[in-house]
């Protein structure tokens, strides 16, 4: 599908952290036993495609408790070492954080928010920030 350029985005939503893990490694572990053949060149294109940032990324997702912030930790550095993806940032699940004052945004303030933090974005995503921001509040 991320070959064919059917979609910009492509989401998927894996299993668990420990089957994620094997989910993810398969690629680098098909690439490692296939010496030749359309198997191995199947998984060469899933390991570069999984290995750049700019076709992939994984993104956790966690609670805001110690345990499963751990846990997120220690498979952020599994990924990252053994199956060599490239991580996003984290979602944490089950937090509510006070979005009242969003309402007052507005692309421009937005785009000299992004200025002080050294941020480019295209005025585009920051237009679609400023409708998310007006949807969270509405």
């Amino acid at each position: 599908m991320e070959e064919a350029a059917i979609a910009d985005v492509i989401l998927v939503d894996a299993p668990a952290a420990g089957h994620a893990l094997a989910f993810l490694a398969t690629p680098r572990r098909m690439e490692q036993a296939a010496r030749v053949g359309p198997l191995r060149n199947q998984a060469e294109r899933a390991v570069a495609m999984l290995e750049d940032g700019t076709r992939a990324r994984v993104l956790l997702v966690t609670l805001a408790e110690h345990t499963p912030v751990s846990e997120m930790l220690q498979t952020s550095e599994w990924l990252t070492a053994q199956a060599g993806v490239v991580l996003g940032p984290a979602v944490v699940n089950m937090v509510n954080p006070d979005v009242s004052n969003l309402s007052a945004e507005t692309p421009t303030t937005l785009s000299e928010r992004c200025a002080e933090v050294g941020l480019d974005w295209p005025p585009s995503v920051v237009e679609a920030c400023a409708d998310s921001a007006s949807f969270a509040t509405a």
